[in-house]
């Protein structure tokens, strides 16, 4: 597919999932009522390091992991159907979505440790300025080659064949860097436009309303970004 033509589909898509949409709508608000009700618990007790507060605190941890890895799951499944080029929402599997989720927690820890631990050597012998400089390069090197790791593992759900990180990068090149940069770049303006006009739009209205619609639109955005994804990675299939 042409990138213009990744895109507008991109676009398109969430439109036709409203349902969909709503259903990660509604787990994303459950997701922050769950954070500020064990923040809420921790500060009504005698004391924060109390028991009761401690265990109300990991309850919710625990809970809004388990949301976290779900929706990761169904991100994946998103990005899978991008690949094959159906046109149809991925239908919602919780087992097999929170247990994708962890994997793609893993293959995203696995890709960026790298510049993680490169960054860190570097602030300690070099400037900070030299050192922002490498962490970004590093950083934009390996997210690249990072959603190609997302995208093999959506394809085969296959935790080894994700960490494949050299043949990640020759899909890159197998793709064509060009096109895998423009159309990542192109995702990630149209991403910032569309959140700064709802905030900025909104805003003057009501910061609370603006706070509501930003929720909604990036649910849309999620969709978004992921179905453009598999649609780019489709190019090898």
């Amino acid at each position: 597919m042409e990138i213009n033509e990744i895109i507008m589909e991109a676009l398109h898509y969430p439109l036709n999932h409203i349902q969909s949409l709503a259903i990660y709508l509604i787990l994303g608000i459950v997701f922050s009522l769950i954070a500020i009700f064990t923040g809420v618990a921790g500060m009504l007790t005698v004391s924060q390091t109390s028991g009761p507060g401690i265990i109300v605190t990991l309850i919710g941890v625990l809970l809004c992991l388990i949301i976290y890895f779900i929706v990761s799951g169904y991100q994946l499944d998103i990005i899978k159907s991008g690949i094959n080029r159906s046109s149809d929402a991925p239908s919602v599997d919780i087992t097999r979505q929170t247990l994708n989720g962890v994997k793609l927690f893993v293959v995203q820890l696995v890709y960026f440790i790298v510049p993680i631990i490169i960054s860190l050597v570097c602030a300690l012998i070099l400037n900070r300025t030299i050192t922002v400089l490498i962490a970004f390069v590093l950083f934009v090197i390996f997210g690249f080659v990072e959603t190609m790791g997302e995208c093999r593992l959506a394809k085969t759900e296959d935790l080894n064949f994700a960490l494949q990180i050299s043949d990640a990068i020759e899909d890159i090149k197998r793709i064509g860097f060009s096109k895998v940069l423009i159309t990542i770049i192109a995702v990630g303006v149209i991403y910032v436009i569309i959140s700064y006009i709802v905030s900025a739009v909104f805003g003057i209205i009501s910061q609370d309303l603006a706070a509501v619609v930003s929720t909604i639109v990036s649910v849309y955005l999620l969709f978004f970004e992921n179905r453009a994804t598999g649609l780019l990675y489709s190019d090898l299939y």
